[in-house]
């Protein structure tokens, strides 16, 4: 009991520290509270010390990196983890209650580079004709959102109906730093979609269950929208590149894309 009054209490502070600082969203704080968890969880296994960064060494980070390769973690879901345990060390640090980061000498595993990919002529025409046959207009629009105005699975989940703007012409996406346009393909859609959607809802996508869809909820539209175009791992990312790439072929300027796609500078230039 003792163990789980410090664990969380500690970890609660952290998480809202980080949150105000930070700003960051409420599914990567779920990801920081799961992966201290998990290795709090696994601390316990080995050592008898209560799971306070006082306890915590190097040795004890070295061998938790170990068994999740033992366990077949992905080499970059191990390193999202170490640089999870290494932020909240070095909070640990800056409230004083340990002098050094134990972390800090702790390589992650390298990773081979990935490529950027998109969906080829043939693969889209399947997807695109996936789309025309689909009935359900939110999983349709789910898609439609990524492949068309390049938004992040995370700017999904977080996207209100507030934040469709409709002029008289025109319709737009009000996103955190940046304003998208919406295209015909898309807009007869969203519009189809916003006459049938609950008017009580502030979220733009929800379900029975919750007014506010998950990230796993998503992403498993896109792999049975894959599934269904007969594409091998589609992902969110593939069809954010193939929004990009496809502006590229319509001679729109790399800043641009950039831009329209939430690529940016620390200084929150567009990033190409």
């Amino acid at each position: 009991m003792l163990f789980l009054v410090i664990f969380n209490n500690l970890i609660e502070e952290f998480l809202t520290d980080i949150q105000i600082k930070k700003r960051l969203s409420k599914n990567t704080i779920i990801t920081y509270k799961n992966t201290l968890k998990q290795f709090g969880k696994w601390f316990r296994t080995i050592d008898n010390k209560e799971f306070i960064p006082q306890n915590i060494t190097s040795d004890h980070i070295s061998a938790f990196k170990q068994h999740l390769i033992k366990l077949n973690r992905a080499n970059k879901t191990i390193n999202k983890m170490l640089v999870i345990i290494s932020i909240y060390l070095n909070w640990a640090v800056d409230k004083k209650l340990i002098k050094y980061n134990p972390a800090i000498n702790i390589k992650g595993i390298k990773q081979e580079k990935e490529l950027p990919r998109w969906l080829n002529h043939q693969e889209l025409t399947a997807l695109l004709n996936t789309l025309v046959r689909e009935s359900n207009t939110r999983n349709k629009l789910i898609i439609m959102l990524i492949l068309f105005a390049g938004l992040q699975v995370r700017e999904l989940v977080e996207l209100k109906k507030s934040d469709v703007q409709v002029t008289e012409n025109k319709m737009y996406l009000n996103l955190s730093g940046r304003r998208i346009p919406v295209y015909k393909t898309l807009e007869w859609t969203l519009r189809k979609y916003l006459d049938g959607v609950d008017k009580k809802t502030i979220y733009l996508l929800s379900s029975s269950r919750s007014d506010q869809l998950s990230v796993r909820a998503i992403q498993h539209v896109i792999t049975e929208y894959g599934d269904k175009a007969r594409i091998d791992n589609l992902t969110a990312i593939t069809l954010r590149h193939t929004f990009g790439y496809k502006l590229g072929l319509t001679g729109t300027d790399p800043y641009s894309i950039a831009a329209l796609m939430g690529y940016a500078t620390t200084d929150n230039l567009p990033n190409i």
